[in-house]
């Protein structure tokens, strides 16, 4: 016998809650039984969803009600927090313009004393001006008096001091010419001896200060030969040669000099020649070498000097380094002829002349403000002075005693 359909049995068969045993129904049966358990079994379900849904909307009118108490509570906060922040503006605003107004109070207070303090002033300085003026006015008329008094008495003395003053002026303006005359007669004699000693002199300490390894040495007047001999030493001491400086300072240049200086070179066997004058012959504007004897100006002398020493020095080198050769002296006479050994010192001198020219300048610069300087300060002195001078006259020497700062000799002071 073929089973049955479990599926179909399960439903066509129900079990007698009664009795126990198995009832089998139609299709009929089966179709309203299944509409009613489907019926049975979707109602749990649609009323889960109702209450769901019942449950949902619920929840959202709690969620919308408790977001509207939130919304009106800080509404509330801020509309309180914006009372209180207004009420502490204004209150500070009202604090802050209480204390402007106590400022300003405060100003005005000071202004009216500022005020009444200065037409105090003005009328004690009225009241000091009036006074001033009334003791001016006092004081004037009895330095009138004094004078007038003073006047009288000291016109007859003054005249007869002024004519003694002239005739001692006079006697003193007659001795003195005499005197100038004779001091005249005296300096002309010894002027130009005196000037050639000290333009000596100045030549043999610019040679003593500018090459203190030479032998310098003065040629005491009356000895033959030139005023000022310069032994020239090298670096190591050795002799190099020796340099005859002439000087001359006269109105005039001549020519004999030259001669005469030739001569006591050759008897002196000197190296070189220098005559130094502040008058060079026609074509020598600050130094050069003339008939184998080199002329230079004052100012040119250590420079020059520089030059020929380097010269001498390099001769004497170059003599040691080519003993036996004959014609030394014309190694020597060529070089320091040449125009190589011209260029070098004329490089020299050039050099020497401009920091000349810088030294000058700042020494006239530095010059320039002292004499500002001291100008300024006489005038204040002066100044000063003068202004004690007119404040010791109103007020008399007892009121107002001397300065020793502007005192003279005598117990004067500067002004009078």
């Amino acid at each position: 016998m073929t089973p049955p359909n479990t599926t179909s049995e399960a439903i066509d068969i129900v079990t007698c809650p009664h009795c126990g045993r198995d009832v089998h129904l139609g299709e009929a049966v089966t179709r309203g039984l299944r509409a009613k358990l489907q019926a049975e079994l979707e109602a749990p379900a649609l009323e889960r969803e109702k209450k769901l849904a019942e449950r949902e909307a619920a929840l959202k009118r709690a969620a919308d009600a408790q977001d509207e108490e939130v919304r009106k509570h800080l509404e509330k906060e801020r509309a309180e927090l914006f009372q209180k922040a207004r009420t502490e503006a204004k209150d500070a605003a009202d604090k802050q313009l209480r204390d402007l107004q106590t400022q300003i109070e405060e100003q005005r207070k000071k202004a009216k004393d500022a005020e009444d303090a200065e037409l105090d002033l003005r009328k004690k300085a009225r009241e000091l001006e009036d006074k001033a003026s009334k003791a001016e006015i006092e004081l004037q008329r009895r330095l009138d008096e004094e004078r007038a008094k003073i006047r009288e008495g000291a016109q007859k003395d003054a005249e007869e001091q002024q004519r003694l003053r002239l005739a001692e002026k006079d006697k003193i303006i007659e001795d003195m010419r005499l005197k100038l005359e004779e001091a005249q007669k005296k300096a002309s004699q010894v002027s130009q001896q005196l000037q050639g000693e000290v333009l000596e002199l100045e030549i043999e300490r610019v040679l003593r200060e500018s090459f203190p390894q030479d032998e310098i040495a003065e040629v005491k007047a009356g000895a033959r030969g030139a005023d000022v001999t310069q032994g020239v030493r090298s670096p190591t001491g050795q002799p190099c040669g020796t340099i005859y400086w002439e000087s001359k300072r006269t109105q005039n240049y001549q020519p004999a000099w030259l001669a005469k200086l030739r001569e006591d070179q050759r008897e002196t066997k000197a190296d070189i020649a220098v005559l130094v004058s502040e008058q060079l012959p026609e074509g020598v504007k600050d130094f050069g070498l003339v008939d184998g004897v080199w002329l230079c100006r004052p100012r040119h002398v250590a420079p020059l000097a520089m030059a020929l020493r380097a010269g001498l020095i390099e001769t004497a080198l170059a003599r040691r380094a080519q003993e036996g050769v004959t014609d030394k002296m014309a190694i020597l006479f060529q070089y320091l002829t040449g125009n190589e050994f011209r260029l070098r010192v004329q490089a020299i001198v050039e050099a020497f002349e401009e920091m000349r020219s810088d030294l000058a300048a700042e020494r006239r610069a530095i010059e320039k403000q002292w004499a500002k300087r001291e100008k300024q300060l006489a005038t204040v002195i002066q100044t000063t002075a003068r202004m004690y001078g007119d404040i010791q006259g109103l007020a008399g020497a007892q009121a107002l005693p001397d300065i020793g700062a502007l005192a003279l000799e005598g117990g004067r002071t500067a002004e009078s």
